[in-house]
């Protein structure tokens, strides 16, 4: 923007060199970026400062940081006896597009060329003098900011003003003499039968102003910013006017920039300015009401301004501020959109304070004991549980195709994810078994048979994500001149004692019930608890997955809950001395039906020795002749100790009569002698 000092000074009474006062500007944040013949300063105004783009603006900036007065001309318009209301009419069809929209009308001027002073303030000013009626248009707007446009009133059909969005494929010829093709998403100033002016970036051709018009009518509004740009970028067009109406034009403004444009034309080119200004207003805007902690100004400046001295700042920018002790409520002017909060109000005590007065210091460094966040430690815990037992670690995909969600989680709310790359990575996966399979598919197909895989992810449903761990195992182990080069199998009871190793290492028992999962195989599947909450599941993959993956080896996997597992692994743990007396161990061997659990056993066991039993462990399971069909035999060991003193035979002889006596009443165990 280019501002002629000599245009400044009449409002403002300052006596700088064009050098001082393009420094002051610059360090307002108003950049100077070169000086014109001596004294029109070439200004170039940020985005978010609309208000700037005028004379008055610049001259107000200067006058906060001055602290001197702005002395802005008084002008009286004289009109005449017919009103305004009654030659005119004004329609706002889209008042969120047009919140305001006034018009002044002025009658009988006389259109010639500008006076010499008027040509030559606008040449300055970067504007070409046109006629006497467009040259006060643009002199208004230089001067307060506000865009005006003048219609030849005459020309106006129906005498009325409609501000509309423009019809699909509506044509206008601007006054540039280019026929611009509109669209429905554009906004039109249009009369009872057509456009007559693109809003806000250019005017009609039919209705522009000539040496034969006679009559005026003068358009002053407040249009959407996002609109005008909108527009002016679809059509490759950008005007003063334009320039101006993106970067936000005060919405109090148009009444007094038409007044003082009609007073202005009637001056220049005579007539008689109609009685009153149409003023429709259907979207009202109001000044925003800061609540300022006036404290935060030295808080984040690093400054000791007083109270009164922030104050001051605020006014000399045109705040009104009150004070209600330790919070400053303030109210900030309509053309000054960019306040919004405290933090904006202690930037612009900034600007007048000075930021070449802000002391530079060096920020306080605050040095303390890092630590690890409780999942992360708990994560690496359980990750060196697992590589401590000869597990190696994976990392898998997350997301599974289209394909797997209908073939696996049809009855699941799956996860979508948007833009998807391609339909195989299209949902986040709700199981990590499937990320499981997926890896031992990969790797059978390459020739790894031996497995023992694991991998802490997450998983993913409607209600949320969930950290979970995924094992898997195939194969074999342990091969060695001893065992042969076959080794030690990688089944159902391997992955079990993974997951029990992992839960005693966190201090958890673990309970395995056989139970059903949708992808493992109905006959290998347990569920594992703890503490009566079911954590996971476990098992040998099922058929369908096998399938689907192509897999035709053994493969048994495993997920459980990272997140459950955290709650429960937080306890205290106890030290608990090495015992003072010796154990005594019997064994009991007994048939009972293949439907009763083993668990089921042990649970009767335990709650008939009392806290006598020490352990109890499984050691043989047969089934087959001379076994009855529908019957296995089962062979437990039993430790037994006292915490007080050595027990006696007669004592253990007792309490294994009375776990024989209540295994065959209770569960019809047959016990073998």
């Amino acid at each position: 923007m280019l501002v002629p000092l000599d245009w400044l000074k009449e409002i403002l009474h300052i006596d700088l060199s064009p050098r001082q006062i393009a420094d002051i500007l610059t360090m307002l944040g108003l950049e100077v970026e070169d000086i014109q013949d001596g004294d029109i300063l070439n200004v170039k105004v940020t985005s978010n400062r609309g208000d700037c783009l005028s004379i008055i603006g610049i001259a107000r900036e200067l006058s906060a940081k001055l602290a001197l007065p702005l002395n802005l001309p008084i002008f009286t318009v004289e009109e005449g006896e017919k009103k305004a209301e009654e030659l005119a009419e004004v329609e706002i069809w889209d008042p969120e597009l047009c919140p305001r929209y006034c018009a002044r009308i002025v009658l009988g001027v006389q259109v010639r060329e500008s006076p010499q002073w008027l040509q030559e303030r606008l040449t300055r000013a970067g504007l070409r003098a046109i006629n006497n009626v467009v040259d006060a248009t643009n002199y208004t707007m230089l001067f307060t900011g506000q865009p005006i446009h003048a219609f030849d009133y005459d020309l106006i059909r129906g005498r009325k003003i409609i501000v509309r969005r423009a019809e699909e494929g509506e044509r206008l010829v601007t006054i540039d003499g280019v026929e611009r093709v509109l669209s429905s998403d554009m906004l039109v100033i249009a009369d009872a039968q057509r456009a007559i002016a693109l809003a806000g970036v250019m005017g009609g051709q039919n209705t522009e102003v000539t040496l034969g018009t006679e009559n005026v009518l003068i358009e002053a509004a407040h249009f959407n910013a996002g609109s005008i740009r909108k527009t002016a970028r679809q059509l490759g067009m950008s005007t003063d006017a334009s320039y101006r109406f993106e970067r936000f034009v005060d919405p109090y403004l148009p009444p007094l920039a038409a007044t003082y444009c009609a007073s202005l034309i009637k001056t220049l080119a005579g007539g008689e300015v109609a009685r009153g200004i149409i003023d429709v207003y259907p979207q009202k805007t109001f000044p925003k009401i800061i609540n300022f902690p006036y404290r935060l100004t030295n808080q984040l400046l690093g400054t000791n301004l007083t109270k009164e001295q922030i104050i001051y700042y605020l006014r000399n920018l045109h705040l009104d501020v009150r004070d209600e002790g330790e919070t400053l409520v303030v109210v900030c002017p309509t053309y000054r959109p960019d306040l919004k909060e405290p933090a904006d109000l202690v930037e612009e005590i900034a600007r007048l304070y000075g930021y070449e007065k802000i002391p530079t210091t060096l920020p306080l460094a605050r040095t303390s004991l890092g630590q690890r966040a409780e999942g992360v430690s708990f994560d690496d815990n359980l990750r060196e549980i697992l590589l401590r037992m000869g597990l190696w670690e994976i990392t898998s995909h997350s997301l599974i195709g289209k394909n797997e969600r209908e073939k696996f989680f049809s009855d699941l709310e799956v996860v979508g994810v948007r833009n998807a790359l391609s339909e195989e990575f299209s949902f986040l996966r709700p199981s990590i078994l499937i990320s499981l399979a997926k890896v031992a598919a990969h790797n059978f197909s390459r020739g790894v048979e031996d497995m023992v895989i694991f991998e802490l992810g997450k998983i993913y449903r409607k209600e949320g994500e969930e950290k979970v761990l995924g094992i898997a195992v195939a194969g074999r182990r342990e091969r060695s001149w001893r065992l042969g080069k076959e080794g030690i199998e990688n089944d159902f009871f391997y992955l079990k004692g993974i997951v029990e190793g992992v839960l005693e290492a966190l201090g958890l028992e673990g309970e395995f019930e056989p139970a059903q999962h949708h992808l493992l195989n109905p006959l290998c599947t347990a569920k594992v608890s703890v503490e009566g909450e079911v954590i996971g599941f476990i098992g040998a993959i099922g058929e369908e997955l096998a399938s689907f993956y192509e897999i035709e080896r053994p493969l048994y996997i495993c997920e459980l809950s990272v997140d459950k597992l955290r709650e429960r692994g937080k306890r205290e743990r106890m030290f608990v001395p090495l015992p003072r007396y010796p154990a005594v161990q019997r064994d009991i061997s007994m048939i009972v039906k293949k439907s009763l659990t083993a668990k089921t056993i042990m649970d009767k066991i335990r709650q008939t020795a009392g806290e006598w039993l020490e352990d109890i462990f499984l050691f043989d399971v047969y089934e087959g002749k001379p076994v009855p069909e529908g019957e296995r035999s089962l062979a437990f060991s039993l430790t037994f100790r006292a915490q007080d003193r050595t027990l006696s035979s007669e004592e253990i002889d007792l309490l294994m009569k009375k776990i024989k006596e209540v295994l065959k009443e209770e569960l019809e165990a047959k016990i073998r002698e």
